[in-house]
């Protein structure tokens, strides 16, 4: 009697760890059922939503273009497997990017969709009054240019001219002020020729005449209309019918 109570004890310990197996039972990459929820598309046009019923299931309906009746799958709590009416499986995994993906073979083409997830912006959303702005680094200093080392001084020249004091003695004829100096002034341009007819009357007009008229060559021209027949010669022809 102390054996068979100890071999059902065990029997129920086995079932229990049995059930809570096939409870906890997850696909690999899979986290959560819920993470499985909301929409898929794929880059054929094909559609996919999962949605979570109140008795804890998980419905897949998936549109396909150009078939009216979209096509319906539903969990099974055991596995963590959609299958249709038909017990035709659609294979839910995570592909090489992390994206969770289903795979179902329809009318023998396979359809792939892809979850779309929710847009994470890569900026930082925080308002201007959640941190301080970051300093603002300092301007850069123009660099300043070497200066130019003076010109060496030229014996005997000075720019602003030469002080009265530098002026040998004698020689004060040779200088002028600066306001003294008369620019140079172009020469006056020569007058034009002037013709030498001018204040002549000019020469008067040659008198009216009569335009020459071409000569007139007299040729006798025969006039064979005015000429009587009966003056003519008249041709003869010779009979020859006694040859």
């Amino acid at each position: 009697m102390d054996q068979f109570k100890v071999l059902a004890i065990l029997l129920a310990i086995l079932l229990g760890l049995s059930l809570c197996c096939s409870m906890c039972k997850r696909k690999e990459g899979f986290s959560s059922n819920k993470d499985d929820e909301g929409s898929y598309s794929s880059q054929a046009g094909s559609k996919a939503t999962i949605t979570s019923n109140v008795d804890g299931s998980q419905t897949m309906t998936i549109l396909v273009p150009k078939v009216d009746t979209p096509l319906l799958y539903t969990r099974d709590l055991t596995s963590g497997d959609f299958f249709d009416i038909n017990k035709t499986p659609a294979y839910m995994f995570t592909d090489g990017m992390g994206r969770r993906t289903i795979k179902i073979v329809y009318n023998n083409k396979t359809v792939t969709l892809i979850k779309e997830e929710p847009f994470k912006p890569k900026f930082d959303t925080t308002t201007p009054g959640d941190k301080p702005p970051p300093p603002v680094p300092p301007p850069t200093p123009a660099p300043v240019p070497p200066p130019v080392p003076p010109m060496p001084p030229i014996p005997g020249y000075f720019p602003y001219g030469i002080p009265r004091g530098k002026i040998p003695p004698g020689q004060e004829d040779l200088y002028i002020l600066k306001s003294q100096i008369v620019p140079p002034v172009c020469p006056m341009c020569p007058s034009a020729s002037i013709c030498e007819t001018k204040g002549k009357p000019p020469p008067p007009c040659p008198a009216c005449a009569r335009c020459p008229e071409p000569s007139i060559t007299c040729k006798a021209v025969p006039n064979y209309s005015a000429i009587a027949n009966e003056y003519l010669p008249t041709p003869v022809l010779a009979d020859f019918s006694k040859f």
